[in-house]
């Protein structure tokens, strides 16, 4: 089971959960290891199992998956679960993107993209790498017309920020990975790994996506 990827999925509907178990497995790298139909029932056991991804379905009993999402978030930040969430819907759109980013989701896949796009999107997950780039979610937030509006914490930490770290911290949120934003400016990566997580807890976020929507709506200048 070394290297296997252990995927959750949690779903209204048990024959779509028994056809994507068929199409994950069926691939040799990935586990189904949680099969939850209700989300009450995941949200008791969801800091207990050990999940790489887990797949949320937006249409569920008693909360959408964004609902669900914001619910399991809040679970990581508190008590440090890695777990990488992805909201799958029968249909897309701008709005559903950024409410399931906004809640703390690292992707949404639809029914039309096909399996294909769920397992590449899923590998992609399990292996850190992010899905929106900054100039993609700016676009999302102009398109949806959602205004910019000062955010107060946001400014505490701003303006706690030495200018190096305004640095390191600006150019890891315009979407530069922190291996090249060490070797750019020869500093020790464990030091803008501690900068962003310092400021993710002041933010109460759990993603770079929500630490990126959050900097884009408040209207801050990082340069």
């Amino acid at each position: 089971m070394n290297n296997v990827i252990r995927v959750g999925i949690v779903n209204a509907d048990s024959d779509i959960t028994a056809g994507r178990k068929l199409v994950l497995e069926s691939t040799g790298r990935i586990a189904l290891v949680l099969d939850e139909q209700h989300p009450e029932g995941l949200l008791e056991k969801f800091e207990n199992y050990l999940i790489d991804v887990l797949l949320v379905d937006q249409r569920l009993r008693g909360m959408s998956g964004v609902e669900l999402c914001e619910k399991l978030t809040k679970i990581k930040i508190e008590q440090g679960v890695e777990t990488r969430l992805m909201v799958t819907a029968a249909f897309g759109s701008e709005r559903l993107t950024y409410d399931a980013l906004v809640a703390g989701a690292n992707a949404v896949v639809t029914q039309d993209q096909g399996p294909r796009v769920l397992i590449e999107t899923l590998y992609s997950l399990n292996s850190r790498k992010q899905q929106q780039k900054f100039e993609q979610l700016k676009e999302l937030v102009s398109t949806l017309g959602l205004e910019t509006k000062e955010d107060p914490v946001v400014q505490v930490l701003i303006e706690s920020f030495d200018a190096f770290e305004k640095k390191l911290f600006a150019e890891v949120v315009l979407g530069n990975s922190i291996a090249s934003v060490a070797a750019n400016n020869d500093v020790a990566g464990y030091r803008i790994r501690k900068l962003i997580q310092r400021s993710m807890e002041l933010l109460k976020v759990a993603t770079l996506e929500q630490l990126q929507l959050r900097l884009i709506q408040s209207g801050e200048n990082l340069g």
